[in-house]
């Protein structure tokens, strides 16, 4: 083997370490199934590149528009942290919530689905 060739596998592999993320699809009741085919949503977990206990947790409905962002850290433990976002199948913001070590922290704010806000809480 050429060191060519190593720097290229190496590189390559540094590469699908950096832009790590799991896919999983799931049915109407939430039940994990094979394919994007057979699903009404999915969700693609994203790994921070250098600490792989920080991730980005993104949910879609099955026609590719977001559902929800939720921000982990650790993700073992599921501890939310940071600014969480959840969507309607319109595409219309649901709500944004900040948390701090998985506990609401600051402004809450939840919308109808037709874009307006419903109401704000700060925690």
């Amino acid at each position: 083997m050429t060191l060519k060739t190593i720097i290229i596998i190496l590189m390559s592999l540094v590469a699908m370490a950096v832009q790590s993320q799991d896919t999983t699809y799931y049915n109407d009741k939430y039940v994990e199934v094979e394919n994007r085919d057979l699903c009404a949503y999915f969700q693609v977990v994203e790994y921070h590149p250098t600490d792989t206990n920080k991730v980005l947790e993104r949910e879609f409905f099955q026609s590719g528009q977001i559902k929800s962002e939720k921000y982990y850290n650790p993700y073992n433990m599921k501890t939310i942290v940071g600014k969480n976002r959840e969507w309607f199948d319109n595409g219309q913001i649901k709500s944004e919530v900040n948390y701090n070590s998985g506990k609401l922290n600051g402004l809450l704010q939840s919308y109808y689905k037709s874009g307006q806000l419903k109401r704000k809480d700060i925690y």
